[in-house]
């Protein structure tokens, strides 16, 4: 089975101590059209449904998830796969297969590829 191997990327370290994110003044057009622009892209995803990765395969499942707004519970906001006992053992396998290369990266090399991540699958883009 293949195992999805991370692209090599820079290191990039969390660069301190955690600060809050600066007040926005949305009385500033600029800012307040990033935002409506930032809600928009949001709005445009809810409902979508999201593939489990296992292995670097994309899978979906006849179970569902269906994650709905608590404030809205009309509102779905997305649709996840449910993983079963059929997709226990193939992940398994990813994994074992995958931790040899994971267990010799640095803590420094892990942080970074977090990192990353979290910077990929931001929703909302920086006002």
């Amino acid at each position: 089975m293949a195992t999805l191997e991370a692209p090599p990327m820079p290191l990039r370290l969390h660069s301190g101590s955690f600060v809050n994110e600066p007040m926005i003044d949305f009385s500033k057009g600029e800012n307040a059209r990033k935002m409506r622009a930032a809600i928009e892209k949001v709005r445009a995803e809810l409902g979508r449904e999201y593939d489990m990765v296992i292995g670097g395969k994309r899978i979906r499942t006849a179970e569902k998830i269906r994650s709905i707004n608590p404030a809205r519970p009309s509102q779905l906001v997305g649709v996840h796969q449910n993983a079963g006992t059929a997709e226990v053992e193939p992940a398994m396998q990813a994994a074992l297969a995958a931790f040899p290369a994971w267990s010799r990266r640095t803590p420094e090399e892990r942080a970074s590829f977090v990192f990353h991540v979290a910077d990929t699958c931001v929703l909302l883009p920086a006002v």
